[in-house]
């Protein structure tokens, strides 16, 4: 959640960074590996509606 409003670029910037670094290794792979499937159904839909 975006609990912190940004006043600049710079400050969401710095929140995005921060928050990229406290994330494991792990969570990546497995967001990633979620994330792949969505786009083989999009592809699949051409586009159109997925469940």
């Amino acid at each position: 959640t975006n609990s912190t409003p940004h006043p600049n670029v710079d400050s969401l910037k710095a929140s995005i960074t921060a928050a990229w670094a406290n994330m494991s290794t792990f969570f990546i792979r497995k967001s990633c590996a979620a994330f792949h499937h969505r786009v083989d159904a999009v592809i699949e839909a051409k586009g159109g509606y997925n469940k």
